[in-house]
């Protein structure tokens, strides 16, 4: 699907609108790291994404919450979390324990600017 806008690190507007980030969580604006990971997402994402439904369909927002994945098929939630620019969500998902590890090995080895 197209994606018309960059909201933030783990929001995108897209051609079946709003899309959540499941599998991830990134600063919100005025933090550290905001504008990072925002500029992280913009350039994964491109202009094409395709979507994973997770257990839940919506957040309480009503924004659709997917796994996102880059034109080559790539997980932006993964990429988002090895490279030290969001945390992993650690309630439910299919993808939970991976990006759960991929986030200890980020503040292990103290990658990108959330754990400068």
């Amino acid at each position: 699907m197209d994606v018309t806008k960059v909201i933030d690190g783990d929001t995108l507007d897209t051609s079946v609108g709003r899309v959540r980030f499941f599998g991830v969580d990134t600063p919100e604006k005025g933090k550290s790291c905001f504008h990072e990971s925002t500029n992280f997402t913009r350039i994964a994402a491109g202009d094409k994404v395709r979507l994973e439904t997770g257990p839940r369909r919506t957040d309480s927002y009503g924004r659709r919450l997917a796994y996102v994945y880059d034109s080559s098929g790539d997980s932006i939630d993964a990429q988002l979390i090895s490279g030290g620019f969001a945390v992993a969500w650690t309630r439910d998902g299919q993808h939970r324990d991976y990006l759960t590890s991929l986030e200890e090995n980020a503040r292990r080895t103290r990658t990108g600017c959330l754990w400068e």
